[in-house]
């Protein structure tokens, strides 16, 4: 049996994954706001990684995997069903639905509608069994992190920020000692609360805004795709 020899450049990204993954956790900061997001970011590079490395050894010849790998190639482990192309489609993002714009999708060509539809049918009928939501209701908005918002935002989205640790000035002091009580009591990074709760300054909020789709009016709007070529039309 050949030695195994683990593939280098998944290998190599795995090692880099890890180190960045004790970097933000062994030598986390807690006055660094941006810590919470890079410690989930390492750690999903770490496991995409590690699944890209299993993926380049499932690749290599039986005699070169390590031992007890796999049997022989009838026997090889593969991934796990909803690790796949979408999965990966969605990438590093959290989203946890799709949403298509109907106006768009009834623009695209018939033939790729055909397809569409035979998609969502096939899905549909593959998961009659499962319980769903009756309705989603979708609005278009904006994302943004919290400590990176103006204010103008935090006050659309229904965030405070508070700089005085729950302190308020008193209501009879001038400009002038209202501008001295604000530097004396001030903190470096203010504690933000939505409805009462108090918000993690790395968390991503979103604020409504107007949908640049318009309406598919009945499926009368028409929005001309554009595409690389009209050939297999």
């Amino acid at each position: 049996m050949s030695v195994y020899y683990a593939p280098v450049a998944e290998h190599q990204q795995l090692i880099s994954a890890a180190l960045a993954v004790i970097e933000t956790t062994h030598y986390y900061r807690e006055e660094d706001p941006h810590a919470d997001a890079a410690r989930e970011y390492a750690e999903e590079q770490l496991a995409l990684a590690a699944r890209n490395l299993a993926r380049a050894v499932d690749t290599l010849p039986a005699d070169e995997q390590p031992i007890g790998w796999t049997k022989d190639d009838q026997a090889k482990p593969s991934s796990r069903d909803t690790d796949g192309p979408i999965h990966d489609w969605f990438s590093l993002t959290y989203s946890n639905y799709l949403v298509l714009p109907r106006t768009l999708m009834q623009s695209m060509p018939t033939e790729w509608q055909e397809r569409m539809v035979a998609c969502l049918n096939e899905m549909q009928d593959a998961f009659q069994h499962v319980p769903q939501a009756e309705v989603y209701d979708v609005h278009a908005a904006t994302e943004h992190i919290v400590n990176e918002m103006t204010d103008t935002e935090l006050k659309q989205a229904g965030i405070e920020a508070d700089w005085y640790r729950g302190e308020t000035p008193p209501e009879w002091l001038s400009a002038d000692n209202l501008n001295e009580w604000r530097a004396q009591h001030e903190t470096n990074s203010p504690t933000y609360y939505r409805d009462d709760q108090e918000l993690d300054p790395g968390t991503r909020v979103l604020i409504p805004t107007v949908d640049p789709v318009p309406h598919y009016n009945r499926g009368r709007t028409y929005i001309e795709p554009r595409v690389g070529t009209e050939a297999a039309w």
